[in-house]
């Protein structure tokens, strides 16, 4: 008689559990091709898991690896290397034999000294702080100093990059408003849902079908699977109680060689 091998998914963590059915879906488009194309119930099972994995996975992500996130990260990135690249350029005025150059340079040298701390702020406040860093830099005597020390076009590039992320962090801010609410734990039990119906499916078609050998090597597929996480989990288990007994056997000893609260009679 072919059994499903026993495995408590409910336990797994939320990766563990994503992988799980992932792979599961990879083992029976691999070893059942022929029977998701002619059998309804499987190829049924089989779909749902599949179109619902990524939903999941997407709703459960760290919102810092979302591909969004790493788009922000580039473009704060490119606008610090604008501000550091304006700042590490006038100062090689500094030693400037040229008369105007080097009062271009030390007119320089006072906004920058004003606003150098710019550099490392928060994504937060470098948007702002940045404005402010370009507003004065269009004032007098700042603004003939940058013409002086031909640093225009570095400027540009500050305002570019900083008008880049402005622009990248309302698009961010317009699509969360939009994400529809998901809740994770409807969309697990769902899976949870198919994915046991789709194993016991396997199971009791591989039992009534014996010479069919793709049931048998499907289900073997699957129950592989479920082997592997159900020594993960126990191993787990194993630990925890481990653990515990530790702490217990420590609290113990402490208590048994801990000084005694009753007074002594003399």
């Amino acid at each position: 008689m072919k059994e499903l091998m026993a495995c408590n998914t409910t336990r797994l963590q939320q990766m563990e559990f994503i992988t799980l059915m992932r792979e599961t879906v990879e083992q029976i488009e691999m070893r059942g091709a022929t029977l998701i194309e002619t059998d309804a119930p499987l190829k049924r099972y089989t779909m749902a898991i599949k179109a619902a994995i990524g939903p999941l996975e997407g709703a459960t992500r760290d919102p810092q690896r979302r591909p969004e996130t790493a788009v922000a990260h580039t473009k704060n990135s490119e606008r610090r290397t604008a501000i550091s690249r304006f700042g590490l350029r006038f100062k090689v005025y500094r030693l400037s034999e040229d008369v105007e150059d080097h009062q271009a340079y030390k007119a320089l040298n006072i906004l920058w000294r004003k606003h150098r701390l710019v550099y490392p702020l928060n994504v937060q406040k470098l948007t702002g702080a940045t404005d402010n860093f370009l507003n004065d830099l269009t004032k007098s005597p700042y603004a003939e100093a940058v013409q002086r020390l031909h640093l225009q076009t570095d400027v540009d590039a500050i305002r570019a990059a900083n008008e880049a992320y402005r622009t990248h962090a309302a698009q961010r801010r317009a699509n969360e408003a939009q994400r529809t609410p998901v809740d994770v734990g409807i969309m697990r039990r769902a899976i949870t849902e198919d994915y046991t119906r789709l194993s016991l499916y396997l199971a009791v078609m591989a039992d009534a079908y014996p010479e069919v050998e793709a049931w048998s090597r499907t289900l073997s597929g699957v129950n592989i699977l479920r082997k592997h996480y159900a020594e993960l989990l126990a191993r787990r288990a194993g630990t925890r109680r481990a653990k515990k007994n530790a702490a217990a056997l420590a609290e113990a000893a402490a208590e048994s060689t801990a000084p005694s609260t009753f007074a002594t009679n003399p």
